[in-house]
């Protein structure tokens, strides 16, 4: 629905927008390699989540039976390396590499973190209540520090540097999921707002990629989150 609406703002713009058999796959379908957007920017992370739903039974092979957690941490350094490897010698791929080989490292903590769940379910440590907190309260610093790197050196924050803050940042808090998940929570106010924004926040970062396209909306956070949130509100009830 938003690529749609993309392709009618684009009509409504008078933009020029070719119509043909690769627009179409390109657009729709995410079959690209270093991906642009005509229609909708932010959907490239779409794109590279399908390609690697296509390399992830390869990834699982790859771990085998023996060693996987070792296996799985080799693969995520080797990923994270690949990072600057790309940046010093594929420069057309630009600052921002938009494919899944850039991207990997992020998807290769995840599946660290999936080799480790059963050891971190046994390990009796992490079932305290204040270790979980603790463990919160730091992802938490870590996604305000590569907030500063990305406002203070976008440049360094797309490297390695970047990549590894961001990556431990879901490390930790899938980390404290992995606990959560096994104690019982009442279903409070406070609970049921936090499910109802998990609902709202993936509609909310699509709808504002297309909202951005006008002038109007890049220089108002709140404007545009605002409206954001209206579009994804008429989409789930209307």
């Amino acid at each position: 629905m938003v690529s749609l609406g993309g392709l009618a703002c684009a009509w409504v713009a008078d933009e020029d927008v070719a119509i043909d058999v690769a627009f179409v796959f390109h657009q729709f379908f995410m079959l690209q390699w270093n991906y642009e957007y005509a229609l909708n920017g932010v959907f490239w992370t779409l794109g590279i989540e399908l390609q690697f739903y296509l390399v992830a039974p390869f990834i699982v092979w790859m771990l085998g039976a023996n060693h996987r957690i070792l296996k799985a941490a080799a693969m995520y350094t080797a990923c994270l390396a690949w990072v600057e490897v790309e940046r010093k010698y594929f420069p057309a791929h630009g600052i921002d590499s938009c494919n899944l080989l850039g991207n990997l490292a992020h998807f290769q903590a995840g599946i660290l973190v999936a080799t480790l769940a059963g050891e971190i379910r046994k390990a009796p440590w992490t079932s305290k209540g204040w270790i979980v907190g603790l463990l919160i309260a730091t992802a938490v610093g870590l996604l305000l520090l590569a907030n500063r790197l990305y406002f203070l050196d976008f440049g360094r924050f797309l490297g390695w540097r970047g990549v590894l803050l961001v990556d431990l940042f879901s490390f930790i808090l899938l980390i404290a999921h992995i606990r959560v998940e096994a104690m019982t929570v009442r279903a409070g106010s406070v609970m049921r707002m936090i499910a109802f924004s998990g609902v709202l926040f993936y509609g909310i970062y699509a709808w504002h990629g297309l909202l951005l396209k006008s002038r109007h909306f890049q220089d108002n956070f709140f404007l545009l989150f605002g409206c954001s949130v209206l579009l994804v509100g008429f989409v789930l009830h209307g």
